[in-house]
């Protein structure tokens, strides 16, 4: 018998890691995910992932393009919220910086890969600093 199993969903690149290990799984039933909203921004707290790109990740289930759209500034440039995970990015984190973010340099959203059913179509939002974090909004396209 499969062991019922619902995953914390981030939207961001270990949680979408992580569905696709559950996945990969004979022993797991995934039913499904779930996540924290703030309800007064709605929006995915630490990430501040509109609720409603949250909703096209879950559809859209059926990984991974992780866009930084939370840094950190005191341990990355801020300029690289709000762009694409990629090799050439990695290049240009400071030396001292996980390449993964584990340190809780920057935070990210996925939005395509092959956990996905199909890709998220985003595009770049407004970038502000809050509570000494830099975040850019990830807006899902209608």
């Amino acid at each position: 018998m499969k062991k019922k199993t619902f995953l914390s969903w981030s939207n961001g690149k270990d949680s979408a890691w992580a569905l696709h290990a559950l996945r990969q799984d004979p022993e797991i039933d995934l039913l499904g995910l779930f996540t924290v909203v703030n309800k007064a921004y709605g929006r995915v707290s630490m990430h501040a992932t509109r609720a409603d790109l949250m909703k096209r990740q879950a559809d859209a289930l059926d990984l991974a393009l992780p866009i930084i759209n939370c840094v950190d500034p005191r341990k990355v440039p801020a300029a690289l919220a709000g762009r694409r995970w990629s090799k050439a990015l990695l290049k240009e984190f400071p030396e001292n910086v996980d390449p993964c973010g584990e340190n809780g340099e920057f935070y990210t959203i996925v939005v395509g890969g092959p956990m996905f059913r199909e890709s998220i179509p985003i595009h770049i939002g407004e970038t502000v600093e809050r509570e000494g974090f830099v975040f850019t909004d990830i807006i899902p396209e209608n």
